[in-house]
């Protein structure tokens, strides 16, 4: 892959870890890698619409908790597409661990974690 002028990296760690989904949401979007973030833990901890929770990595600082996911390359004007499928996030900026170094990226975390007993849709 070729390196796109004026892109951003995100770190994907939910549904958006499925090509498909992540391409109908933001078609510029390339695989880059794997990766996980360091003192992150997956929590579903978000309530999605549908009354179901929503994946989050929910920042601890404990050097055991770590988030697994995919680093995508996108170009940077179509973040602003995947900001409205990502409602009830903030943005964050992330350091992404991976087996060829730290890379800094942007990702999602619950702007309101809610802690209660929802699971997730599927």
């Amino acid at each position: 892959m070729g390196v796109m002028s004026d892109s951003l990296l995100y770190f994907a760690y939910g549904s958006n870890l499925w090509p498909p989904r992540i391409r109908s949401r933001v078609p510029s979007a390339r695989f880059v890698g794997c990766g996980w973030l360091k003192g992150f833990r997956l929590e579903f901890q978000k309530r999605g619409a549908d009354g179901s929770a929503k994946a989050d990595a929910h920042f601890t600082g404990r050097a055991n908790h770590h988030v697994h996911g995919v680093l995508y390359q996108m170009l940077a004007g179509q973040r602003t597409r995947l900001d409205r499928y990502e409602g009830g996030y903030n943005l964050a900026s992330v350091i992404v661990d991976q087996a060829q170094g730290e890379r800094r990226a942007f990702t999602y975390v619950a702007a309101e974690p809610v802690i209660c007993s929802l699971a997730p849709f599927d």
